[in-house]
């Protein structure tokens, strides 16, 4: 059964546990999903319920963004109302919701060995501070360069640029050979608009160049020699001419809309946008389309994890039997169903290798999906985005350089982890 928040369902059946005769009695939890999954959840419930067959799953589809999804939950959470058992929670979102207490401990319910089956990437913000497991993937979602092969093998280029460096080099003589046959293209897109996306894209520049958002004493350290270079190497893009016109206006629509269409060699974006740029329907460019890990810098390549984890909250009614869901969702057939489906990237690596998946985007995606890293975990993490997006926003309109960017940038997140008590 699914409802959208609209007809929000009520609290979770109350009854539990095992009758007098030793039979299990009914129990419904409430799954607060994400919505437009392409039945994904669906097929997860229905697998579940056929295993455990006492216990029914309800479905509750959160809003389409991000924010509204975050303020519905902690809504409810906030309330301690236990018509929440089971939901999936951002990757950014554990420390805060660990934190306020909101979350049960699934420790219990998984073994050493079983926590093993994880990208270990993926797991470095599950844990609260007393060890306890407060959250497990459910699918990742990972940076992915897109590109043009028709254009790299027209130029005499064997393959997509493995640097930064070399992606520079290739834009430049492509977009000028291009020029000279009169066609205007762009040598690389994406979503550079003062929203989450830059913030991805910048973190994952500074990564690359062995940059980290703070040290072991727990400062910001997006000031170093590290985060200038990558920063310095995300606006040589903007200097040299070869992003496109409009990419600092976009969001993630408006970058595949532009390569789509044929406007640009390469695209920095998720996974979906390459399974749409290979559909006819949606892109002129289809036959042409390839897909590879983000160049790399001085340190190698790192892309943004944007996965979502689920995650069972303090207040159900029916903890036990909402760990069991919750298991399953992280599990080899919850994360095959989100692949299969919706084309989600599984964090566990042996789902890759599942028949199903055979042929897939998802399958070709493998060697990115153990590049990911986790943005800062921290329940003031959305102010720090908005920091790195005003600041990264000034670096690249070049009304700052990014020395004096970085500088600014890390002055004042450390004054916020100050004031917060985060360093």
């Amino acid at each position: 059964m699914v409802a959208s928040l609209a007809g929000c369902a009520g609290s979770s059946d109350d009854t539990t546990g095992a009758s007098a005769d030793g039979e299990k009695e009914p129990v419904t939890l409430t799954f607060y999903a994400n919505p437009s999954d392409n039945g994904a959840a669906a097929k997860v419930v229905e697998g579940f319920e056929a295993e455990y067959d006492w216990i029914d799953v309800e479905i509750v589809e959160m809003p389409s963004g991000t924010d509204d999804r975050k303020t519905t939950l902690s809504t409810v959470f906030q309330a301690q109302d236990d018509s929440i058992d089971v939901c999936l929670i951002d990757c950014t979102w554990p420390d805060e919701f660990i934190g306020a207490g909101w979350l049960a401990d699934m420790s219990d319910v998984y073994t050493d060995e079983e926590l093993d089956e994880f990208i270990p990437s993926t797991m470095d913000i599950c844990y609260g501070d007393d060890g306890g497991l407060y959250a497990t993937p459910a699918y990742i979602n990972v940076g992915v360069l897109v590109y043009r092969t028709d254009l790299l093998e027209k130029y005499g280029y064997d393959g997509p640029a493995e640097t930064w460096d070399e992606l520079i080099e290739q834009c430049n003589t492509i977009v000028a050979g291009e020029a000279a046959e009169g066609n205007d293209i762009a040598g690389y897109t994406s979503a550079w608009k003062e929203f989450e996306g830059l913030t991805c894209c910048a973190l994952e520049f500074m990564w690359d160049y062995g940059a980290e958002f703070s040290d072991e004493d727990g400062n910001c350290t997006l000031d170093s020699a590290e985060a200038v270079e990558g920063l310095t190497a995300m606006k040589t893009l903007v200097d040299d001419g070869l992003v496109d016109a409009g990419i600092r206006s976009y969001v993630w629509t408006d970058s595949q809309a532009i390569f789509n269409s044929g406007g640009a060699v390469y695209m920095r974006d998720w996974p979906a946008a390459y399974q749409s740029a290979k559909d006819p329907e949606n892109s002129s460019v289809s036959d042409s389309v390839g897909v590879a890990a983000l160049p790399s810098g001085s340190d190698g390549t790192y892309t943004t994890n944007g996965g979502w984890y689920a995650a069972v909250s303090a207040y159900s009614s029916h903890p036990e039997e909402a760990k069991l869901f919750a298991k399953y969702l992280s599990g080899y057939d919850g994360m095959l169903a989100y692949a299969t489906e919706n084309g989600m990237l599984p964090a566990r690596l042996d789902v890759y290798e599942d028949e199903a998946l055979e042929g897939s985007a998802v399958a070709e995606l493998l060697p990115i999906a153990d590049t990911c890293k986790n943005r800062p975990s921290s329940a003031y993490y959305s102010e720090y985005s908005l920091i790195i997006q005003s600041s990264v926003t000034e670096i690249l309109d070049g009304t700052t350089d990014v020395e004096t960017g970085a500088a600014e940038m890390t002055e004042a997140i450390q004054q916020l982890m100050d004031e917060d008590g985060d360093s």
